[in-house]
């Protein structure tokens, strides 16, 4: 696919950026009027963007190790365990980034479930799920592949051998990011997501 970063105009991007937020929100069961509110959305103070940044990529916080920007983070393929937020500015709203930093379960798009299955064997794994698809584009009903906390190893299953499957109470994203980190770090730390686009 072509870049068309050099060829279309702010005003382009920005009506093709607010279709997509649209078709985002019905999808994923999001009222439009909260799209339109939170374009709105102003930080509670100043951000500082290097502060930000420092976060992002601190041990502490840990964002880096399952996220990734212009290829920098996500130690081996950890990228695969959240989305990728290089241009997260332009496909997100304030609002929705906000919410996923301090509420991360409130919506996980389909492609990052969580899923832990129990075998026969009394083994328990938890990790990101995906299915196999045959040329026809038809899910194999008989395996599923699961890929590891690290993010660097898929491990196909087949059904005959999972006793039971279950959703994890937990994500893996933390879910304590309202009480670790100060308003100040949060503000900072939007401000450097908020130049990713």
């Amino acid at each position: 696919m072509q870049k068309f970063g050099g060829k279309l105009s702010d005003e382009a991007i920005n009506m093709i950026v607010g279709y997509l937020r649209t078709e985002q929100a019905k999808a994923a069961g999001v009222p439009l009027e909260e799209i339109k509110q939170s374009e709105d959305w102003t930080p509670y103070m100043e951000g500082d963007v290097k502060a930000g940044e420092t976060i992002f990529y601190s041990e502490g916080y840990a964002c880096s190790k399952c996220h990734a920007v212009h290829g920098r983070g996500a130690t081996g393929t950890g990228h695969e365990i959240g989305p990728d937020l290089t241009y997260i500015a332009r496909t997100r709203a304030p609002h929705f980034i906000v919410e996923s930093i301090l509420n991360p379960r409130a919506y996980i798009a389909p492609e990052y479930e969580m899923l832990t299955i129990l075998t026969i064997d009394g083994e328990e794994i938890t990790g990101k799920k995906r299915y196999l698809y045959d040329h026809r584009n038809r899910e194999n009903p008989d395996v599923l592949q699961m890929l590891d906390e690290s993010g660097k190893l898929w491990t196909t299953y087949y059904k005959k051998d999972i006793r039971a499957t279950s959703v994890p109470r937990a994500g893996v994203m933390p879910e304590n990011f309202a009480d670790i980190l100060s308003v100040k770090q949060m503000e900072n730390l939007m401000a450097y997501l908020l130049t990713l686009k």
